[in-house]
């Protein structure tokens, strides 16, 4: 199991720095969209793969930069579908 996971931290980066980023992202796009302060995102993403994180990452960082909201149900459904793609894929 450990090669598993040092295989996907070297692929997508170490889950702790990824959820770094993802409470940083987080923050800005609750700023972004004028939200209250929470880590809702980070509270969804803490027990996920990293990634599935890194995903969440890069969808929070494209929804930012195209000032484009996404709930977070919407988020998850992503997160979700990616999720069954991979489980499908081994």
């Amino acid at each position: 199991m450990k090669r598993k996971r040092d295989l996907l931290d070297h692929a997508y980066g170490n889950k702790d720095e990824l959820l770094v980023q993802t409470t940083s992202l987080n923050l800005t796009y609750n700023r972004t969209f004028g939200l209250e302060h929470n880590i809702d995102i980070y509270q969804y993403a803490k027990d996920l793969d990293p990634e599935i994180i890194y995903s969440i990452n890069n969808i929070l960082t494209k929804a930012i930069e195209n000032e484009k909201y996404i709930s977070l149900d919407i988020l998850k459904e992503r997160c979700h579908s990616l999720n069954v793609n991979n489980d499908t894929s081994k």
